[in-house]
């Protein structure tokens, strides 16, 4: 798969949504969401993308992240494993 070029600002169109993201926020964009991120002020900011390449639906990643997160938690909260 070829990484893609940056749109001219004429192909994009209208923006649909501005958002203002805090210290620890994440945001999920499905595959071929056209985004631009900058940071604010003088701060420094980092833009990481990255993909799984085989699952690419919220549904797919927050299954994982939700049996991750409870494999985490368990061994330390006895109430989580009690029937």
């Amino acid at each position: 798969m070829e990484p893609s070029m940056p749109l001219p600002k004429e192909r994009i169109g209208k923006v649909a949504k501005k958002l203002v993201l805090s210290v620890g926020d994440l945001l999920y964009l499905p595959r071929g969401t056209i985004h631009s991120a900058r940071a604010s002020g003088n701060e420094p900011s980092v833009h990481i993308t990255f993909s799984t390449y085989q699952r690419h639906s919220l549904y797919d990643f927050m299954s994982v992240a939700a049996n991750r997160m409870i494999d985490a938690v368990a061994p330390f909260d006895i109430n989580s494993r009690v029937g």
